[in-house]
């Protein structure tokens, strides 16, 4: 560093992020799947939280050979870091970001006419140099986005037919393939097996079809296909408490913070916006220097809990914007300057995503995909 010039401002939280632990459970994946199926692996959100850019080459290094993403400017950032692997637009996109997605080799997501009608008058009237790999979304009962099965053969065909559109793929996406009771699940894999082959006997080719999801390719070797779709497991997260992971897969994600000051409470006293907490007796808390600006839910205000050396250590007050404060147990030397894990780190009392979210009433899907781009990262 030269004279005068001041280190560059550090925050006193990180995520941790273990890039080997996403490149291994790419590859135990890819060990348990049928011969032959290719991975994508699901990188939208900032990769739930992980990092996009360094998720996907983990993720590739472990053998995943497509990405995911929700729209054309999530596979665009991709793009423009060197990422050359073929990506997806999983969701609906507008048809006038054809061009840019002609232009760097993305497929997009075609899941009902007028969408599909609005896509071809756009490249009618000003065509691209190359055709627009297209994936038809096919809805088997998710009721959301894509065409239903008794449509499918006549918009794969115009797909087809279309000089400035092509078509690589044909997917679907499971509504309940994380319950208990697998029955609606097999359900819809049948609906898209069905709409598969159809499509195929008409004469067109599918190109990769995918319909299997993190919980699927967990549960069922029936949801393979020519491709399976990695999220949340990915990221060594289990879908739900019905779906375990497959052996060997573990979390890549840890958040840490940095306690800032301790504070005294007598009895009677109140800490934190509305006084919500009340000290009992004699107690000691730190001031950790996250909030719900971070992405640390304020509904985890007095029943949240983080963790050091083994112990729960639980969160005192409301959760304001940019800080909250944790109880510290009569038996615990923690200092200012320790480090307090927030989330993840096996064992060191410290909650899962997934333990969070129940606590919440949520999953643990929004609990990582919410940590706020202002929490810097640090790979390992």
């Amino acid at each position: 560093m030269n004279a005068g010039e001041l280190p560059a401002a550090i925050r006193p939280t990180r995520l941790i992020v273990d890039r080997q632990a996403i490149e291994s459970n790419a590859a135990i994946i890819l060990r348990h799947v049928t011969p032959g199926t290719r991975l994508m692996a699901v990188v939208k959100a900032n990769a739930y939280g992980h990092g996009a850019v360094a998720s996907a080459r983990a993720a590739i290094a472990g053998g995943a050979s497509y990405l995911g993403v929700a729209t054309v400017g999530e596979a665009v950032q991709l793009r423009d870091c060197g990422i050359d692997t073929p990506i997806l637009v999983l969701g609906s996109s507008a048809p006038a970001e054809a061009y840019r997605a002609a232009q760097l080799g993305i497929c997009l997501g075609v899941g009902d006419t007028d969408q599909l009608a609005r896509l071809q008058d756009v490249l009618r009237a000003h065509p691209p140099e190359a055709a627009v790999g297209v994936h038809l979304k096919i809805d088997t009962g998710m009721r959301r986005f894509g065409i239903l099965p008794n449509r499918a053969v006549d918009v794969a065909r115009t797909i087809d037919i279309d000089p400035y559109l092509r078509l690589q793929g044909i997917y679907s996406h499971l509504a309940e393939a994380d319950e208990e009771n697998p029955a609606r699940m097999n359900a819809q894999i049948e609906l898209f097996r069905q709409a598969h082959a159809t499509i195929s006997e008409a004469g067109v080719d599918p190109g990769i079809a995918h319909i299997s999801n993190s919980a699927a390719l967990l549960r069922t070797r029936s949801s393979d296909f020519g491709m399976v779709r990695a999220g949340i497991c990915l990221y060594g997260i289990s879908p739900s408490r019905h779906v375990a992971l497959f052996r060997g897969m573990k979390p890549a994600l840890e958040w840490r913070a940095t306690v800032q000051h301790l504070i005294s409470m007598e009895p009677g006293d109140r800490t934190g916006y509305g006084g919500t907490y009340v000290a009992s007796d004699n107690e000691r808390l730190a001031l950790i220097p996250i909030g719900y600006a971070d992405g640390y839910p304020r509904q985890l205000s007095n029943i949240g809990w983080m963790g050091f050396d083994g112990q729960r250590l639980q969160v005192r007050g409301r959760i304001s914007m940019d800080q909250c404060t944790i109880a510290i147990p009569g038996q615990i030397d923690l200092k200012v300057g320790d480090d307090v894990t927030v989330l993840g780190g096996a064992g060191n009392g410290a909650p899962s995503a997934n333990e969070l979210g129940d606590v919440l009433g949520t999953i643990g899907y929004e609990i990582v995909s919410r940590i706020s781009p202002r929490v810097p990262v640090e790979y390992v």
